[in-house]
C-alpha cells in the first residue's frame, strides 16, 4: 500500500481526496479508495481511556542540620595615609603680542554677467494603466498555473499550501484578490487555513509581481463541467412546467 507523503503511514485515499490519516490532499488514483469521508472517519475515532497513574509515595523527611557559627573576622589596622607634598608654584609666561594685520588690497569688481539657468523641462505624466490589465493578469495565470507553482522555491513548493493550490483553480481577480476555485470542502477548509494560505498568497504574488490576497470557494465539480461546456459554445435552456 503506498504511504502518505504528509504523514509517512500507510494509508488509502478517502471520498473527499485526503489521506485517512492527517488529511493531507492525494490527487494519485493509486490510492486505495474508502467509502468515507475524512471527517467521518475522524469522528468515528476514539481515543483510549487514560489509566489513572498509581499514587506515589511520600518521601521521609530529611533532617534539616544547623549551621555550625562560623569565627568572628578580627579587625584590620587602618593604616593613615602619608601627607603629599604642596606643589611649587609656576612662573606664567609673559604675554606675546599680538602682530598687527596687513590691510589686504580691494579687487576690481567683475563686471561680467552671470549666464542665465536653464529653465527645468516639464516632467513626463506617468502612463495609464489599460482597463482590461486584470483580465490579462488571470488568463497569464490560468495558463502557467501548474508551472510557476513547480517552480516556486523548495521551501514553499514541498508544502501542503502547494499541494492544495494544484486541486484548485483560479477563478478571477477583484482588487487584488485571487478567487480559488475547489472541488472539494474538505481542499477548501485547508487552504483556508492561517499557514496555508500564507504560503498561498506568497507563491501567486511573487508570480505576478505584486502582493495579493486569496478567496476560496467551493464549487461542485458539476460546475467546472457545466462551465467547460458554455466555453465551447454550450446554452443553458429552461424547461417549461406544464
Amino acid at each position: 500500500m503506498p504511504k502518505c507523503p504528509n504523514c509517512g503511514q500507510e494509508t488509502a485515499r478517502t471520498m473527499d481526496w485526503a489521506c485517512q490519516w492527517c488529511g493531507y490532499p492525494l490527487l494519485s488514483p493509486a490510492y486505495k479508495k474508502i467509502p468515507k469521508t475524512y471527517k467521518q472517519l475522524k469522528s468515528e475515532f476514539k481515543p483510549k481511556p487514560e489509566l489513572e497513574p498509581e499514587p506515589m509515595p511520600e518521601p521521609e523527611p530529611v533532617p534539616v542540620l544547623e549551621p555550625e557559627p562560623m569565627p568572628e573576622p578580627e579587625p584590620v589596622p587602618v593604616l593613615e595615609p602619608e601627607p603629599v607634598p604642596e606643589p611649587e608654584p609656576k612662573l606664567e609666561p609673559e604675554p606675546i603680542p599680538e602682530p598687527t594685520p596687513t590691510p589686504e588690497p580691494v579687487k576690481a569688481k567683475d563686471k561680467t554677467e552671470p549666464e542665465p539657468k536653464p529653465e527645468p523641462a516639464p516632467a513626463e505624466a506617468a502612463p495609464a494603466v489599460p482597463a482590461g490589465a486584470g483580465s490579462e493578469e488571470i488568463e497569464h495565470l490560468q495558463l502557467n498555473w501548474l508551472k510557476f507553482i513547480r517552480d516556486a522555491p523548495p521551501s514553499m513548493s514541498r508544502t501542503p499550501a502547494a499541494a492544495l493550490l494544484r486541486s484548485a483553480k483560479p477563478k478571477a481577480i477583484e482588487n487584488n484578490t485571487v478567487i480559488l476555485s475547489f472541488k472539494f470542502p474538505l481542499h477548501k477548509e485547508n487552504m483556508e487555513k492561517t499557514d496555508n494560505q500564507k504560503i498561498a498568497e506568497q507563491i501567486i504574488s511573487d508570480f505576478l509581481g505584486h502582493a495579493c490576497r486569496v478567496r476560496c470557494v467551493y464549487e461542485p465539480e458539476a460546475n467546472h463541467l457545466i462551465e467547460e461546456a458554455l466555453k465551447i459554445g454550450a446554452q443553458i435552456i429552461e424547461s417549461e412546467e406544464k
